[in-house]
């Protein structure tokens, strides 16, 4: 009785630490990204130099486009027929491993381009799961994040708000 209780007691401190420690690292990386995008863009506005390099991009812009599901995929669709292949180019599709709908509806659509890359990754959280254990999935989700932005090297992300695009966009 009263031993097996102190074993739980501990196990349950050390997965409250455990999950506090993945939560702080989780938070100084988002601020640390946000400082350096923030500064980055500070930097560029006030650089004279920048302001006259200022001119209509001449090379493609390389695209990466998060999927959701439902919704999200359907506005994303919309929002990439107003994109000129040529321009926007090459485009690589990332969505969740559980995700079994979104590339099938974007390979239906006439007007929606296909991808030259298509990414999974883990979904940040799962609907209907445990904020707690979500920590440690949307862990897992930014390390693929991570290769996956390395891969495709973007200069531009769309995405639209779905769970799956938190990790993409703090890398």
């Amino acid at each position: 009785g009263g031993r097996r209780t102190t074993t739980m007691a501990v196990a349950d401190r050390s997965l409250v630490a455990a999950t506090a420690t993945a939560a702080t690292c989780m938070a100084a990386t988002l601020i640390l990204r946000i400082t350096f995008v923030l500064k980055t863009i500070h930097d560029d506005s006030n650089d004279s130099v920048t302001k006259k390099r200022r001119t209509k991009r001449k090379r493609p812009v390389s695209t990466l486009v998060v999927l959701g599901s439902g919704g999200h995929t359907t506005e994303m669709i919309r929002l990439l027929t107003c994109l000129e292949a040529k321009r926007y180019s090459p485009l690589a599709y990332v969505l969740a491993t559980s995700d079994t709908t979104s590339l099938d509806r974007i390979e239906a659509s006439p007007a929606a381009r296909h991808g030259d890359a298509v990414y999974r990754i883990p979904r940040s959280r799962e609907v209907g799961q445990s904020y707690i254990t979500s920590i440690f999935t949307t862990i897992r989700s930014f390390i693929r994040s991570i290769y996956v932005a390395t891969r495709v090297r973007p200069d531009l992300v769309l995405c639209n708000g779905p769970g799956t695009c938190l990790p993409i966009v703090m890398v």
